[in-house]
């Protein structure tokens, strides 16, 4: 595995322009906040966000050129091959992750600006929106190859929006009383919460995993 991390490392180096663009984006949201919570939130989620792309790319180009069935008669399992591709992914997104928040917590010193405890749970709380989001688009991606999986990742983010707006209508029309549900996740703590979302998106996480080990076990190159 550690050899194809290799690969996919020297792959970015094709793609450092797009590591520049990213970096100005953030750093330009970062400057422009004002200290405004939701403007860094915003910096931050969206270089985990973009830097999940990467894993994304390298996978079309191990396709590109019917590049793959080369690639797997080298001495590597396709589990590994698998492992290694949400392996680059959670190396590069934490990585994103750590270089937006010291760059924010220089500006936030720089402008005299206070390091609250809702800074700090906005900016972990990112940490498995960017799993959730790298979970989803492997298998798919897997699945479909570089090209159609965008196709399949549209319709998928658009089929939660539609079951999310369906859901709160149905809710509206239906004797249903939700505020006892939201007082009591209200009422629990913080750390609660965040071991609670921790764990929800590790088995999520282990069960893309797996989904993303079968379709390549499934596939003929």
């Amino acid at each position: 595995m550690k050899g194809l991390l290799i690969k996919d490392f020297h792959l970015l180096k094709v793609q450092r322009n797009f590591f520049l663009l990213i970096a100005v984006i953030a750093i330009g949201f970062i400057v422009s906040s004002n200290g405004n919570n939701g403007f860094i939130s915003y910096a931050i989620g969206f270089s985990c966000f973009a830097s999940s792309l990467f894993s994304i790319s390298t996978i079309s180009y191990d396709e590109f050129d019917n590049g793959n069935p080369f690639l797997f008669s080298l001495p590597f399992t396709r589990k590994n091959y698998v492992l290694e591709k949400y392996c680059f992914g959670i190396i590069i997104g934490f990585s994103f992750w750590i270089l937006s928040n010291a760059l924010t917590f220089v500006y936030l010193l720089f402008r005299g600006f206070s390091i609250s405890e809702d800074r700090l749970v906005s900016s972990l709380i990112l940490i498995p929106f960017f799993l959730l989001i790298l979970a989803v688009m492997l298998p798919l991606t897997l699945k479909f190859g570089g090209e159609r999986s965008r196709y399949a990742i549209i319709g998928i983010f658009g089929g939660i929006l539609l079951l999310g707006y369906v859901s709160a209508n149905i809710i509206k029309i239906l004797p249903m009383d939700l505020s006892s549900v939201f007082a009591f996740l209200l009422s629990l703590s913080t750390g609660t919460v965040i071991a609670g979302v921790a764990v929800i998106t590790l088995v999520l996480l282990l069960l893309s995993l797996k989904i993303s080990i079968s379709i390549v076990d499934r596939k003929e190159f």
